[in-house]
């Protein structure tokens, strides 16, 4: 089987499995949007990028919430450059059915960027993974990931 024709069957394979009532979708083409995410934003925003660069940064980005070290996740952290500099940042959340949007959600991640910096975000990184009673393993993930966003 070539490669085209497996990728084929397997996205209607995927399809057809969303029409059942607990099928996770998302879950199954999230690799699918990781890989390609860079050129299906560079399309998306083709009218607004002359010679900005996009890099897809994390997946699953917490954002920490107001109170306390909690943090809701956003599907995909991407990182908006010109000239080397970040010029935005860019939070990605991919919906697979029309009624999974939430005007929660959405107000969330609004608020969440009025008086955010790139610097702040990383601090609530740094804030959350030092949190009280947070396992070793997971504080392991966060020190991880604040690694690669220092270096973005």
């Amino acid at each position: 089987m070539q490669r085209t024709d497996f990728t084929n069957q397997l996205l209607k394979l995927i399809s057809s499995n969303k029409r059942f009532p607990a099928y996770q979708a998302e879950r199954r083409i999230d690799i699918f949007i990781n890989f390609f995410l860079e050129d299906i934003l560079k399309y998306k925003l083709r009218k607004d990028l002359n010679e900005i660069e996009i890099d897809v940064i994390a997946p699953e980005f917490p954002l920490k919430k107001e109170k306390g070290n909690q943090s809701t996740n956003m599907d995909y952290l991407c990182l908006l450059r010109s000239d080397g500099a970040i010029n935005k940042i860019l939070f990605v959340e991919l919906k697979t059915d029309t009624i999974s949007f939430s005007n929660a959600q959405y107000q969330t991640y609004l608020n969440y960027k009025n008086d955010k910096t790139w610097k702040d975000c990383i601090d609530d990184l740094s804030e959350i993974s030092n949190s009280k009673g947070m396992p070793f393993l997971y504080r392991k993930k966060y020190f991880y990931l604040i690694n690669v966003v220092q270096l973005t």
